[in-house]
């Protein structure tokens, strides 16, 4: 069985009278590399993802960017200071009405234990 990451974007519109819809977003900017593991995380109009585990079994990511679902645009904001190892399977949140980013746990490659 060949299995393979997607980075596609699909919404389900739920404030409608009658049935559910789905429609498979057509995003503008940058895509990420497709992964599987990260974290996704709400934040006003924003979606923030991080981390991953990319196609074959050495390709983990600590990157950060971020999905506007107004725009439906993506973009990779500007990081300073130390970045957290790479890793999947964590999770993440917003605090503090957004102004803080947190992550926790995780899965990371053997190289960074």
């Amino acid at each position: 069985m060949c299995r393979k990451n997607l980075n596609d974007i699909w919404v389900l519109k739920t404030s409608q009278a009658g049935p559910f819809t789905w429609r498979k977003i057509e995003p503008k900017g940058t895509l990420p590399e497709p992964r599987h593991g990260h974290s996704a995380t709400v934040c006003d109009n924003n979606i923030i993802y991080y981390g991953g585990k990319g196609n074959g079994s050495k390709r983990f990511f600590s990157d950060l960017f971020v999905f506007n679902t107004i725009t439906e645009t993506w973009f990779f904001p500007e990081l300073e200071g130390t970045r957290p190892t790479p890793r999947y399977y964590h999770s993440s949140l917003v605090l503090d009405k957004g102004s803080e980013f947190v992550i926790f746990g995780g899965i990371r490659p053997k190289e960074f234990l």
